[in-house]
């Protein structure tokens, strides 16, 4: 069973994610070969505080 751990920038819409989540999901069972059913996404929304790139906050930016 393929588990996936996702991390992306907080602040897209509910929408946005689950659409997301739905073609890692299609991406991933057509890649492995696996039926969609088997395959688990945990997303992880981490707030731009938290996040760096490059050396800089991107808070900063």
């Amino acid at each position: 069973m393929p588990i996936l751990h996702v991390s992306i920038a907080a602040g897209r819409s509910d929408e946005m994610v689950e659409n997301f989540i739905r073609e890692v999901i299609k991406t991933t069972s057509a890649t492995l070969n696996a039926p969609e059913s088997a395959v688990t996404v945990i997303v992880n929304q981490i707030p731009h505080t938290h996040l760096a790139v490059a050396g800089k906050l991107k808070s900063e930016s």
